[in-house]
């Protein structure tokens, strides 16, 4: 599996119809889910990947720098599923 975006990406692109384009482009070539990691504290990201279907599935502890020493990232995934699913992929 190979990462399609960077930090800097998702920094200029977090729109919804950037995010479903990404997800639509991962869908096109195969992918079965699509991950991603956001800071905690960016409220409008967490709510925005929220809002497109993407579950908080981990958190990595101290993950990002910060000011104040290290802040942790949230792990989201989306599962990438045909509507007429009989199995889920395999994790």
């Amino acid at each position: 599996m190979k990462p399609i975006s960077s930090t800097s990406v998702w920094t200029r692109c977090a729109s919804p119809v950037a995010t479903a384009a990404l997800v639509k482009l991962a869908r096109d070539h195969g992918a079965h889910r699509v991950f991603l990691e956001v800071r905690p504290s960016n409220t409008s990201a967490v709510a925005l990947y929220h809002s497109e279907g993407f579950n908080e599935i981990g958190r990595r502890p101290r993950y990002y720098p910060a000011r104040d020493g290290r802040e942790d990232a949230l792990v989201m995934a989306i599962e990438l599923v045909d509507d007429d699913i009989q199995v889920m992929p395999p994790l």
